[in-house]
């Protein structure tokens, strides 16, 4: 079993869900959080807290964001994950709060609704997996088909089409295959096959990665040990922690949290895991130095490699 130290950590925070206060420490982002992904998340466009009556002002305007994504939803496709794109408009309505001018004659719902629309649209775009020319060739065969179907009370042939798109047979046949997105299918769907459909696809299908009931306890055990050491370390050492490993915040972007420079953040950082290797090793040294005793549990094999020690 392949694991390294820095896994190690952060299974270890996620269980110790350490309370960090977030809403003071950055509250813009905290209530994105549990259904943003990365991604998404690393969208922010600051990690500078808000004042209070900024923070008011998006908890009052949050219906906005959900008036946006109704109106949305019925364009998009129905794999379409309405919390996701909740999160983007919030997103959009704390740019909108941070950037919106007073002063201009727009007032401040057409301006908000506006950022919103164009958050969730643009994040949309970029996680568009068919590239922009394929779309434009898309448009292009549906307009074409649509003119025809109009002129002609009917659908279009092969060759009419071709006509129509300055093409040939088999240049259309390109054009078509260049044209068709992409199909998704979901692993929650139930398989036709099984009896009262009640079979998911995604438990059909073989987990090669699925480890073995020994392994995932000894994991267990590990994390909890793990996770009494990090509540040792002191209240910074803790949040740089769960900001790296559990929010998946960059260093440079911790930096900016604390206030500090990124390279004192690495310092820290640094110094954190090496005190917690040097712990776990002390645990590892004693299993070790203890083959005939109970705390040599198969448990502190993998945290042995874990650490470096053979």
């Amino acid at each position: 079993m392949s694991i390294n130290c820095k896994s190690y950590i952060a299974f270890g925070v996620s269980i110790v869900k350490i309370d960090l206060n977030l809403r003071t420490v950055y509250p813009h982002t905290h209530h994105t959080r549990a259904s943003c992904s990365k991604r998404t998340a690393t969208r922010v466009p600051t990690l500078v807290p808000l004042p209070i009556h900024l923070s008011r002002l998006i908890e009052q305007y949050l219906p906005l964001v959900d008036q946006v994504v109704r109106s949305l939803l019925p364009h998009f496709p129905a794999h379409a994950d309405p919390d996701e794109l909740h999160s983007l408009g919030v997103l959009g309505l704390i740019d909108a709060v941070r950037k919106f001018d007073p002063k201009q004659k727009a007032t401040f719902i057409g301006y908000a609704q506006l950022r919103i629309r164009g958050s969730i649209l643009d994040e949309l775009r970029k996680q568009d997996c068919m590239p922009r020319t394929a779309r434009a060739k898309t448009r292009r065969l549906q307009s074409a088909v649509e003119t025809l179907e109009q002129r002609l009370g009917r659908a279009p042939t092969r060759e009419e089409l071709c006509k129509a798109l300055s093409l040939s047979a088999e240049g259309l046949e390109r054009f078509e295959r260049q044209a068709t997105p992409p199909s998704f299918v979901s692993l929650q769907a139930g398989m036709l096959c099984a009896p009262n459909n009640d079979l998911r696809l995604e438990e059909a299908i073989a987990d090669d990665a699925q480890l073995p009931c020994s392994e995932l306890l000894e994991r267990k055990e590990l994390n909890h040990m793990l996770a009494d050491h990090i509540l040792t370390l002191n209240e910074r050492q803790r949040k740089i922690l769960a900001l790296y490993y559990y929010e998946g915040l960059k260093l440079s972007e911790i930096a900016q949290v604390f206030g500090v420079s990124e390279a004192r953040i690495c310092q820290i950082h640094l110094q954190t895991l090496t005190k917690l290797k040097r712990q776990l090793q002390g645990i590892v040294d004693y299993g070790h130095s203890q083959p005939a005793k109970a705390t040599t549990t198969p448990a502190l094999q993998p945290l042995r490699r874990a650490c470096g020690v053979a």
